[in-house]
């Protein structure tokens, strides 16, 4: 009987000593992909909970074609990024970057037309938005989408190598360029041009407030545009 007892013991001890095992094993797994996923959102992340932005080696950066504002620039259809469900363009486009518009905020008005829904990213997360207004011209025989054909072929680069995000519905809660478009009666880059017309629309950037020597890359197709500031 009292070996019956001794062996109970002992099972218990053991039960006891193996449920502290997995226990432990537990708490040093969650600790180990916690600190995992903090690394990936700081990475993510610059301090103060800014969006990071990411550095580039302005030595590397060398397109073959170069533009300017007020240049109209002639480019294959088909080079351009494509929305989804739709065919690549069949024909040329016609692009004019004509104006650079600045705005720290953008009225409540403007972003409700804008599309608007959301007060989680209104205002910019850098210093300012950074709106370059362009006139497109379709040529092809389809319809040309602005804020996919043309706004999602382009980056933004500073002097200092700095690479600025573009600044629409999805990044900030509503289509930047055309808010800041509405006042200044522009288009809608979201809208699709028919060919045969001719439209004036923006693509918008959020960028501290002392990026200079802005430059549009588009390595797609090959292009840098000195916006000459």
């Amino acid at each position: 009987m009292r070996m019956l007892l001794a062996c109970s013991s002992t099972v218990k001890k053991m039960r006891t000593n193996l449920l502290l095992i997995v226990v432990l094993l537990l708490i040093a797994a969650t600790a180990c992909g916690g600190s995992d996923e903090a690394d990936v959102e700081e990475e993510r992340t610059a301090p103060g909970g800014l969006p990071a932005v990411e550095q580039v080696d302005l030595s590397t950066v060398s397109m073959s074609n170069q533009g300017v504002m007020g240049e109209p620039l002639r480019i294959p259809g088909v080079a351009l990024p494509t929305p989804i469900g739709e065919l690549p363009l069949d024909g040329d486009i016609v692009i004019t970057f004509k104006s650079i518009v600045r705005a720290e905020s953008v009225s409540s008005a403007s972003r409700a037309l804008a599309g608007g829904a959301s007060a989680a990213f209104f205002e910019p997360r850098h210093g300012t938005y950074l709106a370059v207004f362009y006139e497109v011209r379709n040529e092809s025989t389809g319809g040309l989408k602005p804020s996919v054909h043309v706004n999602e072929a382009f980056e933004l680069v500073d002097a200092q190598g700095r690479k600025w995000d573009m600044a629409n519905y999805y990044s900030h809660g509503f289509e930047v360029p055309y808010a800041i478009a509405v006042p200044l009666d522009k288009g809608d880059p979201r809208t699709f041009v028919e060919p045969g017309e001719t439209v004036e629309v923006a693509v918008a950037f959020d960028v501290a407030m002392d990026a200079t020597g802005l430059r549009l890359l588009s390595e797609r197709l090959d292009l840098e545009i000195d916006l000459g500031e």
